[in-house]
């Protein structure tokens, strides 16, 4: 059942038990007050009768009659005959016998001990009501109990008509306020139905989908957090498939690069396997193999450094910066003596910085041989380090090739290589990995360049004090 049903429902039932429930006790209390009126008219008349009956009795008493039940009978029939009783219900008891009633088949079985002990009671007789009201008089030892009856019928019959009423006018208020409950919950739902409509098409995939909702109350603003709920959703899946795309591209690129040493040194094993080569023959596919093997040992090396960055929390230390800048020159120097490049340092011996000293050479070792495979014959590099602002820039510049724009922005993808012709030497990794160690640091790498005119790439550090 739709909460727009339950709240129509519910709302529908608690004004109809509420609206005949209050009218009800509006028409009770109207008649108990109608009651009460009726009890204090009757009670004048009441006394009025038996006062003009007890007068009676003691001017008979005065001229010497007897009071006994054939007298009791002979003046309430007096009375009967003077009309001062039409209309009323009348019954005398002496004692406790009944000695007149001008309703002789109704008995009340009321009876008065005291002048002041009034006694009221509803009698129904013959489809009517009857208020009755009874006391005592005492005269000469004889208790002589008169009870009067009022016909309020008609009391009854008005308050079974607006009970009717009541009821009647119950049914049209119900049905016109059941249609307008009815639009007012399908109105105040509508924004959990919305809300409801789009869970379901974000459960069939649509992660786009916003629920734009006006005004101020708990649902907008549920409808706010399911927004965002849903923007975030759709990012971590955009990240999930990039990072599943990443790995595809990863393990593609991967097994592309492992294809081509594997082709040689089989071929060149299976040469020497299968002839007999002079030595200078043999010495070259031996070299084949070696080198390509090596190839093989430097691009695991590499992926297992990658794969391993992300996944150590670092505990940076203070380092003095010439000095890893200096056991970083000693591993690329062959690098340099072969494309007979200068490398020149502007630095400080005093400058500090907070790092991890083993990822930091391996960044600048990478940083140092991309500039030497784009440089040309004889060029300079120039590594340069300033401090600011509680930071450590430092740059590496070659004056080689240049990169273009198009290139620019897969430079630190894995595998990715500008120069095609220089692919059987390279890895492709190199630059991904100084990413991966700057992002490390809490740093970001920065690459300009220029076609003809060399690269610029650098970083930040944070700064430490030196001892």
């Amino acid at each position: 059942m739709k909460i727009a049903t339950k709240i129509f429902l519910c709302t529908v039932l608690v004004l109809t038990l509420g609206f005949n429930m209050g009218s009800t006790i509006f028409v009770r209390n109207n008649f108990n007050y109608s009651i009460q009126l009726y009890k204090d008219k009757s009670q004048g008349e009441y006394y009025t009768q038996k006062y003009l009956m007890e007068s009676e009795m003691i001017t008979h008493m005065s001229q010497g009659v007897t009071i006994n039940d054939r007298y009791i009978q002979s003046l309430a029939n007096e009375m009967v005959n003077t009309g001062l009783w039409q209309g009323k219900f009348v019954e005398i008891h002496c004692d406790d016998r009944k000695i007149f009633s001008t309703i002789p088949h109704l008995d009340t079985g009321l009876l008065g001990n005291k002048d002041d002990d009034m006694v009221y009671t509803l009698l129904p007789w013959e489809n009517k009501e009857l208020l009755v009201t009874s006391s005592a008089i005492n005269v000469e030892d004889i208790t002589i109990t008169f009870t009067q009856g009022m016909d309020i019928t008609p009391l009854f019959v008005e308050r079974d008509r607006q009970l009717v009423s009541m009821a009647m006018i119950s049914v049209f208020i119900v049905s016109v306020s059941s249609v307008i409950l009815f639009m007012l919950s399908k109105y105040l739902t509508r924004n959990i139905e919305k809300l409801a409509k789009a869970t379901r098409e974000m459960s069939n995939g649509h992660y786009d989908k916003q629920v734009l909702l006006k005004g101020n109350d708990e649902i907008v603003e549920l409808s706010k957090d399911f927004n965002l709920m849903a923007v975030g959703i759709e990012n971590n899946i955009k990240q999930l498939d990039d990072y599943a795309k990443s790995r595809d591209e990863f393990v593609i690129n991967f097994s592309h690069e492992l294809k081509t040493p594997m082709t040689s040194i089989i071929g060149y094993a299976d040469i020497l396997r299968r002839y007999e080569w002079q030595d200078e023959i043999q010495m070259e596919a031996v070299g084949y193999i070696f080198s390509e093997g090596k190839r093989l040992e430097q691009l695991s090396q590499k992926m297992l450094l990658l794969m391993s960055i992300g996944q150590t929390n670092l505990q940076l230390e203070k380092h003095r910066l010439s000095v890893l800048l200096s056991k970083s020159i000693k591993s690329v120097t062959p690098v340099l003596q072969e494309k007979n490049c200068t490398l020149i340092i502007h630095s400080d011996e005093n400058i500090w910085v907070m790092c991890d000293a083993p990822l930091i050479q391996t960044l600048m070792i990478n940083l140092i041989c991309n500039s030497v495979k784009a440089s040309w014959q004889g060029k300079e590099i120039i590594i340069t380090a300033t401090s600011g602002e509680g930071k450590i820039h430092i740059s590496v510049e070659d004056f080689g090739r240049g990169i273009l724009s198009t290139n620019m922005k897969h430079l630190t993808e894995t595998f990715y290589m500008v120069d095609k012709s220089r692919k059987g030497k390279n890895t492709g990794v190199g630059l991904s990995i100084c990413k991966q160690i700057t992002q490390a640091h809490g740093t970001v790498l920065t690459i300009k360049s220029q076609i003809g005119q060399g690269t610029i790439v650098s970083f930040d550090l944070e700064e430490g004090t030196g001892a």
